[in-house]
Order: structure tokens, then C-alpha cells, then sequence
């Protein structure tokens, strides 16, 4: 498939275009007419950052900003979106401290990485990322028992096994009253 084929992601808004990759690469095929559906635009076409972690909620992600260098995430936070000062974005995908250059996906190029220096990309990003993770459900596990059931496994135990217990009482106090 050429460029001139590709599905256009971003509908001019490249922000919109690099949350439609992160989704899709979790496996939620998403684009950005779809995500937008229901927000309003501004007269330049695109939704306000501020309504970007509302929008991405609705479709099963987790967005938030961070007000954060994209050249001093760790490995585990990306993929990021790394809003640019000229209006565009990108996706960062890996970052390589020791070549000096970072992974980028372009909306404009779908899935196709490009490299570009780090410096570059300090000095074109906007100073946030934005952070679009699978939304964290709950499943029925946890790690830390509820705040009310600090005791519960103990009654419970207890009780599952009453029987025993009950035939280890009446051992103890028979041999209690016999000695």
C-alpha cells in the first residue's frame, strides 16, 4: 500500500491521528473520526486538548497529560503522544539515550517508524505528552484484601472447618478436666 492509499487517520487533526495508532496498536480499532464523534471542534477542526482523556475514555482507554519532557520518559510509558510546537504530533515508540535518537510513528505514515534525533525532538515537542493506556478493570482480584475484610479469611476459616474445632475443644477440655 502507498501513501496515496493509506487511510487518512488524522482528518486534520494529527492529534486525534497518533491516539487512533496507540489505540490500534492495543488492539482497539479505533480512527479519528471515531473518536471525535459527539466533541466539538474549533474552527481550525480539531478537539480541545483538554477534551482529549474525556474522549479517549469513551472507548475503553486511559489518556492523561504529563507536563513532562518525552526525551526523559521511562521505557515502560511508551507509546506516548508527543504533541509538536507547529501543531502536529507524534507517536513515540522507543527511545535509544545512547544513539541519540528516538522511535516516531507520523499519523500521516500509519505504522511506519521513523528515527529522529532526540535533540530534534526535545526541541520541536511542546514540553506534555500524553499518556494512552488500556483502561485497568477490576476482574475480581486483588492485590490488597477490601478495607473491611482485613479479618474475613480468618471467620472463614474458622468456620469451613468448625468441626474440627469443635472435636479439638472437647478434646482439650476433657483432657484439661481429667489432669
Amino acid at each position: 500500500m502507498t501513501m496515496s492509499e493509506a487511510p487518512d487517520l488524522t482528518l486534520g487533526d494529527p492529534l486525534l491521528g497518533c491516539i487512533a495508532l496507540i489505540a490500534r496498536m492495543q488492539g482497539v480499532n479505533l480512527d479519528a473520526e471515531g473518536l471525535a464523534w459527539g466533541f466539538a471542534r474549533g474552527a481550525d477542526g480539531r478537539v480541545a486538548p483538554s477534551r482529549v482523556p474525556e474522549m479517549v475514555e469513551r472507548h475503553g482507554l486511559a489518556a492523561s497529560w504529563s507536563r513532562r519532557a518525552p526525551t526523559a520518559l521511562p521505557a515502560i510509558a511508551l507509546p506516548v503522544v508527543v504533541p509538536l510546537r507547529d501543531g502536529g504530533a507524534v507517536v513515540l515508540v522507543a527511545l535509544d539515550p545512547a544513539g541519540g535518537v528516538a522511535e516516531v510513528l507520523l499519523p500521516e505514515a500509519g505504522l511506519a517508524p521513523c528515527q529522529v534525533s532526540l535533540n530534534e525532538l526535545s526541541s520541536r515537542a511542546t514540553g506534555e505528552v500524553l499518556l494512552v493506556k488500556p483502561r485497568l478493570t477490576r476482574q475480581g482480584r486483588a492485590l490488597l484484601p477490601e478495607a473491611d475484610a482485613t479479618l474475613r479469611w480468618f471467620w472463614s476459616a474458622i468456620w469451613r472447618y468448625r468441626s474440627h474445632y469443635a472435636f479439638a475443644l472437647v478434646a482439650t477440655v476433657v483432657a484439661n478436666v481429667l489432669t
